[in-house]
């Protein structure tokens, strides 16, 4: 299954969520975006389906376009693996994610690692292209450990305790609260997913 942002949009497999924010496709750049003064989630997910551990292959790929810190309050973005995109997750998580301060960081369950600290040794920026990787050490059922990828280089991989402990949906959000005074953005011109039993 791959959903690929190719000219053409289809909700039925790439559903998005305003959240008191806004989602927009146009030109092939698909643009989320937080509000000012209201608590917001904007967001979209990949087919409206949770994704269990005990597969043993699930990757999501994405194109960074364009992005905004914005100003104000506590904003975040998320791209990858969480068992819900309604609001952000600072753990049980497969995530690239972004803080308020406009840090990029790999988050897993427990933890997280800043970007600029790997190999790349810089934040993301525009052009990028990122992957979350859930897979398996040869020889195992199930998802085991969790692959971070920029530009197709590896920057960090973690074993079987930073995996999600539940569940997740394949997906990407950008959050704001009440005392936001500039918006969060995220635009992204690429989007696959994959996954393998």
């Amino acid at each position: 299954f791959g959903s690929v942002l190719d000219g053409s949009y289809n909700p039925d497999s790439w559903y998005p969520i305003n959240g008191n924010g806004s989602v927009s496709y146009n030109s092939r750049v698909l643009s989320y975006s937080t509000l000012t003064g209201v608590s917001a989630s904007a967001r979209t997910v990949i087919d409206q389906e949770q994704f269990s551990m005990s597969r043993n292959y699930l990757s999501f790929t994405v194109k960074i376009d364009s992005m905004a810190t914005g100003a104000g309050g506590t904003r975040n973005t998320a791209i990858g693996f969480q068992p819900a995109f309604s609001s952000f997750y600072s753990t049980n998580r497969a995530t690239f994610f972004q803080d308020s301060s406009g840090n990029w960081y790999c988050g897993y369950t427990g933890g997280s690692t800043l970007v600029s600290s790997l190999s790349i040794g810089r934040n993301l920026q525009s052009g990028d292209v990122i992957e979350v990787r859930l897979c398996r050490v040869e020889g195992s059922n199930n998802i085991d450990k969790v692959c971070f990828y920029v530009n197709n280089v590896k920057q960090l991989e973690m074993g079987s305790a930073y995996i999600p402990t539940s569940s997740c949906y394949a997906g990407i959000g950008v959050y704001g609260d009440t005392s936001v005074t500039t918006a969060r953005t995220l635009g992204v011109k690429y989007v696959a997913f994959m996954m393998k039993f």
